[in-house]
């Protein structure tokens, strides 16, 4: 019998049925205000060479960004399982209300507006820009979203990069992946964050799940020009000594 006061413990995960492979959906023309997707169809290929050690490694180096008024840091709850996180791009807005958002905040530039959300087991980001609208979203596969308006959706896996042009709107490149580190590693790379969170963009702790006495991070760097947008997100999860990392960059017409 189950002890009162505990909670049941999530089931495994079966790795083998998870997907592996890239799914780019073509959206239909009528999907998002007459955006179309130009997409090739094919799997991006894996970028090995992705720098994310040297990034790791200069993480009190970077320079703050100009965009001041963050919320303050906190502790909340702890993270759930790394298994079975996608990445998605989506041509609307989604609700803020379908996820357990712990960070936020708010970009207004001339020529476009983005929302940037830190969740319990990754972010989503919205941008707008001429009457076209781009959410971006790093969860699991089992979170609620609408089903209409995918550009793509791909699992968490190895290093991914690719391109898309949307409409005429928006360039959007993305690299994105989860990489599981040997212990000693992953807390240098914990450790790091956690020092930089004072001296960068928006940073959230996560309280430690009990197994580990350590709880996750999420940090993102936001770099915010005239016409461009580039976020690099970094999400930590101690109990799978897993690290998912993703770099997204969306560029107006005439940058």
């Amino acid at each position: 019998m189950q002890p009162a006061g505990v909670l049941p413990r999530a089931p495994q995960v079966n790795a083998a049925k998870e997907r592996r492979n890239l799914i780019l959906v073509r959206p239909r023309r009528a999907d998002y205000n007459g955006a179309a997707a130009m997409t090739s169809g094919r799997r991006p290929a894996a970028n090995h060479a992705y720098g994310w050690t040297v990034w790791y490694s200069r993480l009190h180096f970077v320079e703050p960004n100009s965009i001041r008024g963050f919320p303050s840091m906190d502790i909340s709850t702890t993270r759930p399982k790394v298994a079975q996180l996608t990445f998605r791009l989506l041509g609307r807005s989604v609700h803020p209300e379908l996820f357990q958002i712990f960070k936020t905040h708010r970009i207004e530039r001339q020529f476009y507006s983005a929302d940037l959300n830190i969740t319990s087991d990754g972010h989503f980001l919205v941008i707008r820009s001429d009457g076209q609208t781009l959410t971006e979203i790093a969860a699991s596969s089992h979170q609620l979203i609408p089903s209409t308006r995918h550009i793509l959706e791909l699992p968490l896996r190895d290093s991914t990069s690719d391109a898309l042009q949307i409409d005429e709107t928006f360039h959007y490149r993305f690299r994105c992946g989860l990489e599981r580190l040997p212990a000693e590693m992953f807390w240098m790379i914990q450790q790091q964050l956690k020092d930089s969170g004072s001296d960068h963009d928006l940073v959230q702790f996560f309280n430690a799940s009990g197994r580990i006495p350590i709880g996750g991070v999420s940090f993102i760097h936001i770099d915010s020009r005239r016409r461009s947008l580039r976020i690099q997100a970094i999400h930590t999860f101690p109990d799978d000594l897993a690290l998912v990392k993703t770099e997204s960059t969306f560029t107006l017409r005439g940058e």
